[in-house]
């Protein structure tokens, strides 16, 4: 099983048997189940606002307004916030966790891996929903689709594909985006990392923590994650040491997260609760609870488990395409009897991004089977992902 997915890492055989003498197993095993869970919870991350609900979950909740299923979508989505710091360490990882850094062959695979099928994803995206558009507003539906289509031409065909001043249409790519200008960085990540470590971690920190606009990224999120998993992989500060200085405070850290959580839920209640450092915390902790978590869970097995060992390689083909799925499947939703009382919100809640995983599935698995080359290209890995 092809252990890199999201961080396109489609090698030959000889580069992957250089990461796995560097990798152990359990690293590995906690990478596989690390970034499947991480892009679920996107899925259930960018539901936003529920059909039959007024609640948009990056607000604060108001308790004389809100459903369970608001209750949910909130705690969900702030949980998920740690998704892009730990799919960002584990790319950095994985860059450095090897003993000779070659960055031209690493960066041309990447190109391959990462750049073209994001940009092929991106750019059908767009197609497709202007087509959708065109269509929708013929006919009174499909507004959501809406990117200022009614100025398309080639500015915004770049906005909309490469996000060269907005987010791209398919917004979950503005994580692809960054991580495409941090694989730019490397070489300079990589003469920090060996030379002045904690110096590159702390400036990127302040950086980070101050929201400092670094044009043309969209979020400092992304490298400062990533040069901490590349630090992690080129010291000895790695995986295996951080599990040993965290476990013993694992409760500590776990109720720390919940109660942060908790804060930014009711954040209307006081200004600290909804600031941007709030958030930065409240990121920073989750990622290590989500750290201690997976750990627990790596090498065990059992059904779920073995499930999302099998998901894990189609990660980068769910990421790509949940959104827009996730709109198409809402306007289905509201064509559904029930769909705004409190039962049916709850369900919608569980059906609305599970359904979309599902549909994810079945279009990875109906494409592997019709052109195994092209699912290998749009998948960022080979043609027999997702076999064990």
């Amino acid at each position: 099983m092809n252990i890199f997915g999201l961080v396109g890492e489609r090698a030959s055989s000889q580069s992957v048997q250089e990461i796995k003498r560097y990798i152990s197993r359990e690293e590995s095993d906690f990478i596989a189940l690390a970034r499947i869970v991480m892009i679920i919870a996107l899925v259930f991350h960018h539901v936003f606002t529920l059909p039959g609900s007024d609640f948009y979950p990056r607000h604060g909740i108001d308790p004389s307004t809100a459903h369970i299923a608001d209750y949910l979508n909130s705690i969900v989505h702030w949980t998920a916030m740690a998704a892009v710091p730990c799919l960002s360490v584990i790319s950095g990882y994985l860059f450095f966790r090897r003993q000779r850094v070659n960055y031209f062959e690493l960066l041309h695979r990447r190109i391959t891996t990462v750049v073209l099928p994001s940009i092929a994803w991106t750019s059908f995206w767009f197609f497709f929903a202007f087509l959708t558009h065109v269509w929708g507003e013929n006919n009174g539906h499909f507004e959501w689709v809406d990117y200022d289509f009614d100025t398309i031409g080639p500015g915004l065909y770049l906005d909309g594909a490469l996000g060269i001043s907005r987010l791209p249409y398919a917004y979950q790519f503005w994580f692809v985006h960054d991580l495409v200008l941090t694989f730019a960085l490397c070489p300079v990540i990589g003469w920090l990392t060996a030379r002045a470590p904690w110096v590159l971690l702390m400036g990127l920190g302040l950086i980070w923590i101050f929201h400092v606009d670094i044009y043309p990224f969209f979020s400092p999120n992304v490298l400062l994650f990533f040069s901490v998993g590349a630090v992690a992989a080129t010291t000895r500060f790695d995986f295996d040491w951080a599990l040993r200085v965290l476990r013993p405070f694992r409760w500590v850290i776990g109720l720390s997260f919940v109660a942060l959580l908790l804060g930014r839920m009711f954040q209307d209640s006081h200004r600290v609760l909804a600031s941007y450092r709030y958030l930065c915390l409240l990121r920073g902790t989750g990622l290590l609870t989500f750290i201690l978590l997976m750990s627990s869970l790596t090498l065990r097995d059992n059904l779920v488990l073995r499930v999302l060992r099998y998901l894990s390689p189609f990660s980068f083909f769910i990421f790509a395409f949940h959104f827009p799925t996730l709109g198409f499947i809402k306007d289905v939703i509201f064509k559904i009897p029930g769909f705004d009382s409190e039962i049916g919100m709850l369900v919608f809640f569980l059906v609305l991004p599970v359904s979309c995983v599902a549909i994810s599935m079945v279009a990875a698995l109906s494409l592997r089977w019709l052109s195994p080359s092209l699912f290998a290209f749009v998948n960022g890995g080979r043609a027999d992902e997702g076999k064990q």
